[in-house]
Order: structure tokens, then C-alpha cells, then sequence
């Protein structure tokens, strides 16, 4: 009986946060930030379609605002993540969160909750950074600029598909081009 209950609220409460255009758009996006999979994302919305839970047309907003979530990834990494020292904001907002979600309760817990999750974002942003620069001590740039076009594009393939997650493939090739790793075309293949 509780289990059809609490089935029912949330099955509701998705076509209701979902019930607009704009809305559905959101929560993909918002998603698609939480778990860095629009693929992840795409399926499970689908299965919500298949058993009745969301209609089609909420469906569809949820899965284009995952693939702006995934797009806007990439212009955060792009505009961001290279030319701030990003640990000069990952401390103070681990603390921030850390108190913050200790201390209060209702919004506010939540609130902390997304200031963490910022926090660990730009803290595996500022990992992927740092590697990639250890790597171009590690690898000899002339010897990738040999290969054609083809090949870095059946790379990011494999690599995407190992890692399901195209946000951070693509981190990693913006990662890759700006420590000079790839040129620009070859980027463009990988993604």
C-alpha cells in the first residue's frame, strides 16, 4: 500500500516539474550537471516514458535540456577553467558547504548541498587540468600531430564509450588543446 502511494506522489510530482516546456528544459539541464551523463540521463527518461510515469512531449524538453547541460560543460570548462585558479574558490567553498550543511536544515541544507557539489566539480576540473599538463611532459606532441583526422575521431568514440559521459571527454580534449597536446582540428575530430 505505501509503495503505491509513494508512486503515485512520484509520479506526480515528475509530470508536474515537468509539465512545461521551460521546466522540463531545466531539469534536464540540471540533470544532466548532477550525474555528467546526458546518456544516463536519455535512458532514464525514457524509461519514465515506457511505464506511463512522464509523457512523450515532457520527455523531449528533459533530453534537449540534457544536451545543452552537456554543452554548457564544455563552455564552463572553456571559459573558466583555464584562466581561473580554481583553487583559490574550491576551499572556501568545500568549508562554506561543509558548515553550512552541518548547521542548517530545509533550503538551506540544500543549498549547502549544491555549493559542495560546485565545489567538487571545480575540484575535479582542477585535477583534470593538472594532469592533462603532467601528460604533455609524459608525451612527445609532434609524434599525435602525425596521425590523421580519422583517428582521433575513433578515439573520442572509444574513449566516450569506455567512460560514458561525452562532458568529460570533451573536458579533456579542451584540457588536451589548450596544454597543446592536439591541435584544433584534431580536438574537433576527438569530440
Amino acid at each position: 500500500m505505501i509503495i503505491l502511494i509513494l508512486g503515485r506522489l512520484i509520479r506526480d510530482s515528475l509530470r508536474q516539474s515537468t509539465d512545461k516546456p521551460i521546466h522540463s528544459v531545466v531539469g534536464g539541464i540540471i540533470s544532466t550537471t548532477i550525474v555528467q551523463s546526458s546518456s544516463l540521463v536519455s535512458l532514464i527518461v525514457l524509461a519514465f516514458v515506457g511505464a506511463g510515469i512522464i509523457p512523450l512531449i515532457n520527455a523531449i524538453g528533459i533530453v534537449l535540456g540534457s544536451n545543452l547541460g552537456t554543452t554548457f560543460t564544455g563552455w564552463i570548462v572553456a571559459t573558466l577553467g583555464f584562466k581561473l585558479d580554481l583553487t583559490t574558490l574550491i576551499y572556501p567553498l568545500i568549508a562554506l558547504g561543509g558548515l553550512s550543511y552541518g548547521l542548517f536544515k530545509g533550503r538551506w541544507k540544500s543549498f549547502s548541498q549544491l555549493v559542495l557539489g560546485l565545489a567538487l566539480l571545480l575540484m575535479g576540473l582542477d585535477f583534470m587540468k593538472d594532469s592533462v599538463h603532467t601528460l604533455t611532459e609524459l608525451i612527445d606532441i609532434k609524434a599525435l600531430s602525425n596521425y590523421p583526422l580519422f583517428v582521433y575521431l575513433l578515439m573520442g568514440v572509444i574513449f566516450t564509450a569506455i567512460i560514458q559521459s561525452s562532458s568529460a571527454a570533451m573536458m579533456l580534449t579542451l584540457s588536451a588543446l589548450h596544454a597543446g597536446i592536439i591541435p584544433l582540428p584534431a580536438a574537433a575530430a576527438w569530440s
